[in-house]
């Protein structure tokens, strides 16, 4: 029995000490590779495979089930954030950016995507308010030909709804 309960300590320690060093490469700049996710597989296999002890529902291997495939949405995330940055577009990395929070993300490539959506959303609203203004003195503009208010006004509404349109 002394030799079970050292085989279960031994087994289930090896889980908790794999999930901190996985966690812990999760966070560093580089992130996580396919080979950090090694020793947790191979801990949580050994410990689901001793049948007699039955670690497979030990909260410390459910947890390190649970960090494992966490990490292997990282590593996901991980390519779809370097397909991004290769692409250097705004949609595509504003389609991951949500992922990147939603996990966390503290590599390199994450903060580098994040810093570029927010460069691509200050151009963005650069170009929109020297859009607008160029909207409204065209407006501006228009009305002042008009000497009649009704036809200003009627063509003023005209022109409204034609910039609208565009935009949708």
């Amino acid at each position: 029995i002394i030799q079970a309960l050292e085989r279960r300590n031994d087994l289930i320690n090896e889980v908790v000490k794999a999930s901190r060093v996985l966690r812990g490469k999760s966070k560093m700049p580089d992130g996580i590779d396919e080979s950090d996710l090694m020793p947790l597989t191979h801990a949580i296999e050994d410990a689901e495979k001793d049948t007699i002890l039955d670690l497979g529902n030990e909260v410390q291997v459910r947890d390190g089930k649970r960090l494992l495939e966490e990490m292997e949405e990282q590593l996901k995330v991980q390519k779809e954030v370097a397909d991004a940055l290769k692409k250097d577009t705004h949609a595509a990395m504003y389609a991951v950016l949500g992922k990147v929070q939603k996990l966390g993300l503290q590599t390199r490539d994450a903060d580098t995507l994040c810093q570029r959506v927010r460069e691509f959303e200050a151009l963005k609203a650069v170009a929109d308010a020297i859009n607008n203004r160029y909207r409204r003195q065209d407006i501006l503009e228009t009305i002042r030909t008009f000497k009649d208010d009704d036809e200003r006004e009627k063509h003023l509404l005209r022109r409204i709804d034609q910039l609208y349109a565009r935009d949708f």
